[in-house]
């Protein structure tokens, strides 16, 4: 696993039972939070270490880079990252199993439900819908695999092959003819902008075996891709999607939980210019995390409800 250090200086000394220090007495130890992520140098954690900096001043923060959903997780259940964001999916199932008398990944729990992203379908020429995808070859990565996997069920579909690729080269593929149909969890991107201009189609992804899938699994959101996302896109597209969810250890330290999740609404209003909107994330609804809260994050959402 690789570990890319970064200081980041976060808000909120954690004070023992003692009080703060006084004068002349040693300073407290800086705590180091490790945070797992597929990619460190994606726009979205370059603007969160960007904004935490500005904001704080007293954790550091080691970014460890880990390339598959479950080895975030895993790497936070085996203590070697604190945090991970992760879909609402990945979290979900791993809860359950834990639930189920697996030992695996029991010790997770939820910090905060974010953004909604929308999963796009974009078909090949030729391709008429999703129920043409039958017997064919279909893309998507390590982030939607699990939810393609249930949808793909749902609709009694049986692809050739389901290939998980990085987003950018299954786009390349379908382009190419190698691929009938890719599934691409996003708001906007270029990848998609350039699928589209090279002949690729934004289907919809509606009908009553969405709404089976709603009903089976309560992390699954009705979300459409407003119009004038991509050029030429005159309409709404309906679609599914599913909660980015913030993950932690459930034996971290409940004060060291409850400042992250207060700096994190702290700065989410700014982190809105790269990758995702999360200045629109509404507090009240970020405690609706498919797996149970932290202690300290359920801490933090109280207080919130008795704010005026």
């Amino acid at each position: 696993m690789r570990v890319l250090p970064i200081l980041l200086l976060i808000s909120g000394i954690l004070l023992t039972n003692q009080g703060c220090p006084k004068q002349g007495d040693a300073a407290a130890p800086r705590r180091t939070v490790v945070v797992a992520t597929p990619d460190v140098k994606s726009p979205f954690i370059t603007q969160l270490v960007h904004e935490f900096e500005r904001a704080t001043t007293t954790f550091d923060l080691r970014v460890t880079e880990v390339g598959q959903e479950s080895s975030m997780l895993e790497a936070v259940e085996r203590g070697e990252a604190d945090v991970a964001l992760t879909g609402a999916d990945h979290a979900y199932f791993a809860y359950r199993e834990a639930l189920q008398g697996g030992a695996r990944l029991s010790n997770l729990r939820a910090m905060a439900a974010l953004q909604v992203i929308p999963l796009h379908l974009l078909l090949r020429p030729g391709i008429r819908d999703i129920s043409d995808l039958q017997g064919r070859n279909v893309g998507t990565n390590s982030v939607s695999s699990q939810l393609v996997k249930l949808l793909l069920a749902e609709f009694d579909l049986t692809p050739l092959q389901l290939h998980i690729l990085p987003p950018d080269l299954a786009l390349r593929r379908l382009g190419e003819g190698d691929l009938d149909g890719v599934f691409y969890p996003a708001l906007s991107t270029p990848a998609i902008e350039a699928a589209l201009r090279r002949g690729a189609r934004l289907m919809p992804i509606e009908g009553s075996a969405v709404g089976r899938l709603r009903r089976a699994y309560p992390f699954v959101r009705f979300v459409s891709i407003p119009e004038a996302t991509y050029g030429g896109q005159t309409v709404p597209v309906h679609t599914l999607g599913v909660a980015l969810v913030y993950v932690c250890r459930r034996d971290l330290d409940e004060q060291l939980v409850y400042e992250l999740t207060k700096l994190l609404f702290d700065v989410l209003p700014r982190l809105n210019a790269h990758s995702l909107p999360l200045h629109l994330v509404d507090v009240k609804e970020a405690s609706a995390t498919p797996i149970p809260l932290h202690e300290g994050s359920a801490r933090y959402y109280r207080e919130q409800e008795l704010r005026p």
